[in-house]
């Protein structure tokens, strides 16, 4: 995971494709009275325009069983330029990578580079809702996610589409999804 982050100007809807791809934990909420930073964080979230080279391989589950392609996020189609440390690049994609075990990865696409990481398990509520929980031990200086117990986003499922709304909601914008497998 490398701890990216990322700044988001206005309100907005993320929609995502049914495409799961897992994430780390992300920084505390922040005040509503300004611009929220994207978490600086495991979860693979764009923070300034990633110039590491990818020293390791993409991390998925052992058997995906769907993966969500965000379609939109906010009220944005892709691709998305963000702005940040200096820096600019297009969020080109992202994914929700659902394992058989019900682990998941998720992570965006920086510039059309696909990076998700391992996060943590899924639960299913019922048919159409899935909630989306960090590794225990990705978030242990944050009072946020414990008070949740870890819960980072939810996913209601109609049709194709699976739209996400995340716990952070200072942070993260709904997100579009659409199944792909």
């Amino acid at each position: 995971m490398n701890g990216l982050s990322r700044i988001v100007t206005g309100t907005a809807t993320l929609f995502i494709t049914l495409s799961v791809v897992a994430c780390g934990s992300r920084s505390e909420p922040t005040s509503p009275n300004r611009a929220p930073p994207r978490p600086v964080s495991p979860i693979p979230t764009p923070a300034t325009p990633p110039t590491i080279p990818a020293a390791s391989a993409p991390e998925y589950p052992s058997v995906i069983v769907a993966q969500f392609d965000l379609q939109q996020l906010g009220n944005q189609s892709l691709p998305v330029t963000e702005e940040g440390g200096g820096g600019t690049w297009q969020i080109t994609g992202g994914h929700y990578y659902l394992g058989a075990d019900n682990t998941y990865a998720f992570g965006y696409d920086i510039n059309g580079v696909n990076r998700p990481a391992p996060i943590g398990k899924y639960v299913w509520v019922d048919a159409t809702t899935v909630k989306f929980y960090l590794a225990p031990d990705s978030y242990p200086a944050s009072s946020f996610y414990r008070e949740r117990d870890g819960l980072f986003s939810t996913g209601k499922i109609e049709g194709g589409t699976m739209t996400v709304t995340y716990e952070d909601w200072l942070d993260f914008e709904l997100e579009k999804y659409t199944l792909s497998h």
